[in-house]
C-alpha cells in the first residue's frame, strides 16, 4: 500500500472528514471526552468494497459481517488534515477486518507516511466481561484533540419484521419460488358439481317443545306478543295482511291510545241479564247469566215480560255471539195460555272427556241452572255459520238441545265442578253432592255423599289437589235466613264421608257456622273456610292433608258493612278467596267493598294490606250493592305478585301487594258500565284472552294486551 506500514490484524479507516477509533470498548468511549464530537453520519457497513448502505446490522461475530463505527472529529491543522484524508483514502481501498473474537485482544496496524514517525497506540485497558457476549475493542488509528460535544453512538438492533423492500428477495441465489400447477389447483376447487355424491349427516339437536299457539287476535288488535310494556318506546306493527283478506288492522299507535282509555277489543250484550260466570277454552268464551223471572217455578206463575232467551251464550273469535237455548220450558198459565220460560244459569265448565286414553277425547260444556238440571253439551263447538236463515237457526238450536244429556235433581243446583281439566266425573252442588260420570253415549250419576238431614243446602263444593287430590269439600248454609249453622264435611271420589270440619271448642256437635266461602291451597295441603254469625265472620285453616277435623288457625274477621246499608244491623258476607300462587298470601273479597289480604303462616297479625274500589257504585237503581265479586291472583314474567279484583264501582283494578297503601296503587285494567258481576283471567299460551269481564246488565267487554305479565 505504497509507503504505508500494515501491523497486526485491525485497521482503522477514515473519510475525508471522518476518523474510527480502533481499540476502545463502549465503556472506554463514553468516558473518552477527546472522541464525543458532533456526529454527523453513522454507517453500519458489511464486508466488501461497494461501501453501499444496508440498514441497521446487528454486532461483528461469528455469522454477521464486522461493525465500523464512523465518527466526525474536528481538524485543527492543515497538517492533520491532510494526514487524515491520506488515511481514509488508504483505508476505503483497503478494508481490514477486526477480529473481535481473538483470545489475544485486538491488534493495531499502524498507518504513517515516510517522511514521519508512526502513531503511537494508546496502551491496551483490561477488558471487562459482560452479560451480553463477547465485545469489540478497537483502538484508534489516530489521537484527536478531545472535544466535549462527541456522542457515542450504538448501533440499532436488527429488526425481526420481514422489509417487504428489501431488494434481496428477488436475489434467485437466496430465494427458490415454489412452483405451483394451475391446472391442478382448479380441479381440486371446482367440487361444486360432486357436492351432491358427498354424505353428510350433521347432528341436529333435539327436538323442542313446540311453542304454544297463540290466539289470533290480528282482526281487532295487536297480540300481546307483538306490542311491548307501554312503559317502553319500542312497539311493533303486526303483520298486514294478505291482498285477498278484508279485515281491518289497526295501527300500533291506535291500539296503544285505546289501552291507555281502556278501550276493550270488543264488547257485546246478548246475555238476558247480571253475568254470573265465564269460563274459557282455546279461543272460546262461554258465559252464563241470570235473567228476570228465571228463579224456580211457584204455583200461578205468569210470564214475565223481561223473561228472555240469552242465559248461556258462546263467543268464537271469528264468529258472532251464539245462544244455546238450554234450560228453558214450555209453561201454561192459569188462563191456559203457553209460554217458554228461561231459567237463571247459576254455573258452566269446560272439560274434555277421552273417547279412548290412546287417540282421542271430546269437549263436553257443562251447565246448571235453576230449572233443577244440569246439561251437558256435546256439540256445543259445532256452532252455525252466518248462511242460516231464521227458522234453520231455530231447527238448529233445538237439534243441540235435543242432543245434549240432562239430569234431573231434588232442588236447582248451585255449583259444578270437574275432578280435573280433563276429567269425566264432576260433581252437582244441590241439596246434597252428587258425583256424576260423563260416558261416551250418556251421564249418569255414580254416587250421591249426604251433607245433612234436612234444611240445609249445599253452597259451594271443591275437589283437592296434591296429597289431597280425589278428595271432595262441601260446605252448606241454612234454607232459612235467620238461621247461621251449617255443615261442612270431605269426601272420596266414591262419594264414602272421609272427616267433617268442626270447631275447636266443639267436638260432638255436627252443626258448626254458616258457610260463606271456602279455598284451597296450592300444593293442596291447607283448606281455609269462611263462616258467618249472626254478628261476626270467621276464617278456619284446617290440615286437610292429615285430615284434621279441628281447624289449626282461627281468625276473626273485621266486620263487614254493606255500602249501600252502613246505619242498619245487616251483616256483610265474605263473597271470593283465593290463594296466592306460592300459597302464602290469602285474598278475601267482601260485601263492603274491600279486600284484605292476610298471610296464611302468621293468621294473627291481622290484616297485611287493604284494598278498597273507592270509586261510585255503578249498581242500578233499585238493586243492592255485592262488592268485590271476583278475585285473582297473577305473577309476572319477574315472579311478581299481583291481584285482580272487580268491584260495584264498575272497575278491574290490579293491586301490587309490595306498593302497599301507596296512593297510585290499583290500576284499573278494564272499565264497565255497572257493577262488576264476574270477570275471567286467560292464558294466552292457551288461546285464551287475557281479561273478560262481564257487569251486572248483561255487558261482556273482551280486553288483550293488558300486560297483566309485565310489571
Amino acid at each position: 500500500m505504497g509507503n504505508n506500514n500494515l501491523k497486526g490484524r485491525s485497521a482503522a479507516r477514515t473519510g475525508d472528514d471522518e476518523i474510527q477509533c480502533v481499540g476502545m470498548n463502549q465503556q472506554q468511549q463514553r468516558s473518552a471526552p477527546s472522541y464525543r464530537s458532533a456526529i454527523n453520519t453513522k454507517a453500519l457497513m458489511p464486508m466488501g468494497n461497494s461501501g453501499r448502505n444496508y440498514g441497521p446490522q446487528p454486532q461483528a461475530g461469528p455469522s454477521n459481517p464486522p461493525i465500523r463505527e464512523i465518527t466526525q472529529v474536528p481538524n485543527h491543522s492543515n497538517k492533520n488534515k491532510r494526514r487524515q484524508v491520506e488515511m481514509n483514502r488508504k483505508a476505503m481501498e483497503n478494508p481490514i477486518i477486526v477480529d473481535s473474537d481473538s483470545d489475544e485482544g485486538p491488534l493495531v496496524i499502524e498507518v504513517s507516511d515516510d517522511d514521519e514517525a508512526p502513531l503511537e497506540p494508546r496502551p491496551k485497558r483490561q477488558r471487562t466481561s459482560s452479560a451480553g457476549g463477547p465485545r469489540q475493542l478497537l483502538s484508534p488509528a489516530a489521537t484527536p484533540q478531545p472535544d466535549r460535544h462527541v456522542m457515542h453512538i450504538i448501533p440499532k438492533l436488527e429488526s425481526v419484521d420481514e422489509e417487504v423492500d428489501d431488494p434481496r428477495l428477488d436475489d434467485p441465489r437466496l430465494y427458490k419460488p415454489i412452483p405451483h400447477n394451475s391446472k391442478k389447483m382448479s380441479q381440486q376447487l371446482d367440487f361444486s358439481d360432486r357436492f351432491s355424491e358427498l354424505s353428510i349427516h350433521p347432528e341436529r339437536p333435539k327436538k323442542r317443545r313446540p311453542h304454544p299457539e297463540i290466539l289470533n287476535t290480528h282482526s281487532d288488535f295487536i297480540p300481546k306478543d307483538r306490542m311491548q310494556r307501554e312503559d317502553e318506546v319500542l312497539v311493533r306493527a303486526p303483520v298486514p295482511p294478505a291482498p285477498h283478506d278484508v279485515r281491518h288492522f289497526r295501527t300500533w299507535q291506535v291500539q296503544r291510545f285505546m289501552h291507555q282509555v281502556n278501550t276493550p277489543r270488543t264488547s257485546f250484550k246478548t246475555s238476558a241479564g247480571a253475568i254470573g260466570k265465564i269460563v274459557q277454552k282455546e279461543g272460546c268464551v262461554a258465559i252464563a247469566s241470570a235473567v228476570c223471572g228465571g228463579g224456580e217455578d211457584y204455583p200461578d206463575e205468569r210470564p214475565n215480560p223481561y223473561n228472555k232467551a240469552g242465559t248461556i251464550v258462546i263467543h268464537k273469535e271469528d264468529s258472532a255471539p251464539f245462544i244455546l237455548h238450554g234450560h228453558r220450558h214450555k209453561t201454561r198459565t192459569s188462563a191456559a195460555t203457553m209460554w217458554t220460560k228461561y231459567y237463571t244459569v247459576t254455573d258452566i265448565q269446560f272439560s274434555e272427556v277421552p273417547d279412548d286414553p290412546e287417540t282421542s277425547s271430546t269437549s263436553i260444556l257443562a251447565s246448571c241452572a235453576n230449572d233443577k238440571t244440569v246439561c251437558i253439551w256435546r256439540h256445543w263447538d259445532k256452532l252455525p255459520g252466518n248462511n242460516y236463515t231464521e227458522d234453520g237457526l231455530i231447527e238448529f238450536q233445538n237439534d243441540m238441545q235435543d242432543d245434549a244429556d240432562t239430569l234431573r235433581f231434588e232442588i236447582s243446583p248451585r255449583q259444578l265442578a270437574f275432578n280435573s281439566k280433563n276429567s269425566s266425573v264432576f260433581a252437582v252442588a244441590e241439596k246434597n253432592v252428587s258425583i256424576c260420570r260423563v260416558y261416551q253415549e250418556s251421564t249418569k250419576v255414580s254416587a250421591s255423599c249426604r251433607m245433612a238431614r234436612k234444611g240445609y243446602n249445599t253452597l259451594s263444593i271443591l275437589w283437592g289437589s296434591g296429597p289431597t287430590s280425589g278428595y271432595l269439600f262441601a260446605c252448606s248454609e241454612p234454607i232459612t235466613n235467620n238461621q247461621w249453622t251449617g255443615h261442612h264435611k270431605c269426601f272420596d271420589g266414591e262419594g264414602n264421608f272421609i272427616f267433617k270440619m268442626r270447631r275447636e271448642e266443639s267436638r260432638k256437635s255436627e252443626e258448626m257456622d254458616s258457610a260463606d266461602a271456602m279455598t284451597l291451597s296450592p300444593d293442596g295441603t291447607t283448606l281455609a273456610l269462611f263462616t258467618c254469625t249472626e254478628t261476626q265472620n270467621f276464617l278456619y285453616l284446617y290440615d286437610a292433608a292429615h285430615k284434621q277435623e279441628r281447624p289449626t288457625s282461627i281468625l276473626t274477621l273485621p266486620k263487614i258493612t254493606p255500602p249501600l246499608n252502613p246505619y242498619n244491623d245487616e251483616q256483610g258476607a265474605v263473597n271470593c278467596a283465593s290463594y296466592s300462587p306460592d300459597g302464602i298470601y290469602l285474598a278475601i273479597g267482601r260485601s263492603d267493598n274491600h279486600t284484605h289480604i292476610y298471610d296464611s303462616r302468621m293468621l294473627g297479625r291481622g290484616v297485611l294490606y287493604d284494598f278498597e274500589h273507592t270509586g261510585p257504585s255503578r249498581a242500578s237503581p233499585g238493586t243492592s250493592s255485592y262488592g268485590v265479586n271476583s278475585v285473582g291472583w297473577i305473577e309476572s314474567r319477574h315472579h311478581r305478585l299481583g291481584l285482580v279484583t272487580g268491584g260495584s264501582d264498575g272497575c278491574v283494578r290490579m293491586w301490587k301487594p309490595l306498593q302497599g297503601a301507596n296512593l297510585e296503587n290499583g290500576r284499573v285494567l278494564a272499565e264497565a258500565g255497572a257493577d262488576i258481576g264476574c270477570f275471567s283471567l286467560g292464558d294466552r299460551y292457551e288461546r285464551q284472552h287475557e281479561l273478560v269481564v262481564g257487569d251486572a246488565d248483561g255487558t261482556v267487554y273482551v280486553w288483550d294486551g293488558l300486560y297483566l305479565d309485565a310489571f
